[in-house]
């Protein structure tokens, strides 16, 4: 099940991109870079909470490209349960969160937050399932007298669970009185490489946006033994570089000839 069910999230990100791109590069802008993982969770929990036809889009979303044969046999629920896919975002996060040993090796936090409005009552059995599938508080706040407050809280507590880098999630005017529940995550990543990079050996080297069009930036160099691979779906070569903490790598596309082998 936590095979197809990570399948089902690599589809999701892929896709998740691709329509990314597609809106970037129409409004013309520079970067782009999000977590896809922490959009999925805040629609899982949005399905926790869903019926009726917001359920099933939410619920074929997740399943879209991946059926039921791809759960094993030892497991015959199929990823249309959604109790499957609340148990399996509960293995994810729950592997996420830890600190190795501070700052020297390897940081990653991942925390979901409900805000819901004083006039709001949950179900505690939608309060229970966020709180052990996604490892989500529940916050009540007033939306509705107490605005700005409540979005300097919201964004107070972002700032605290990415260790100080992210100090305004929530801009002004982004909840107002009409608000009634805000989802709200955060990931958080720190890590130091197995083998540091010399600085003294970065240089600017030619970054190709698309297979045309290129611009100088500053590039890390070090030459090693890597793990690699090639995406043939993506079309893409793949290079793994550890960090510190040993069971975490950094996967990068890497731009390999289409002749290249791997021993």
């Amino acid at each position: 099940m936590e095979a197809a069910f990570g399948q089902l999230l690599f589809t999701f990100s892929v896709n998740l991109y691709k329509q990314l791109l597609s809106a970037d590069s129409a409004a013309n802008a520079s970067n782009l870079l999000c977590s896809p993982l922490t959009i999925a969770a805040a629609l899982g929990m949005t399905l926790a909470g869903a019926r009726n036809n917001t359920a099933r889009q939410i619920r074929a979303l997740f399943v879209e490209g991946i059926s039921s044969r791809s759960v094993s046999s030892g497991h015959p629920r199929a990823l249309d349960d959604d109790d499957v896919i609340h148990d399996a975002f509960s293995s994810i996060i729950g592997s996420l969160n830890y600190d190795s040993d501070g700052m020297e090796t390897v940081s990653l936090r991942f925390a979901n937050r409900l805000y819901a409005s004083l006039d709001v009552r949950l179900a505690p059995e939608y309060a229970a399932l966020v709180s052990s599938s996604y490892r989500a508080s529940v916050a009540n706040v007033d939306f509705d007298n107490d605005t700005e407050a409540t979005r300097r809280a919201i964004n107070g507590w972002v700032f605290q669970e990415t260790a100080s880098k992210i100090a305004e999630l929530l801009p002004p005017g982004s909840v107002d009185s009409g608000t009634c529940v805000a989802l709200v995550n955060a990931v958080y990543f720190r890590g130091s490489w197995a083998e540091l990079f010399d600085p003294e050996l970065t240089a600017e080297e030619p970054f190709y946006e698309t297979p045309t069009r290129s611009r100088k930036v500053k590039m890390m160099y070090r030459t090693g033994r890597f793990a690699v691979g090639r995406h043939e779906g993506l079309g893409v070569s793949l290079v793994s570089i550890p960090y510190r903490q040993e069971t975490v790598h950094f996967h990068a596309p890497q731009a390999l000839p289409m002749n290249f082998t791997f021993d």
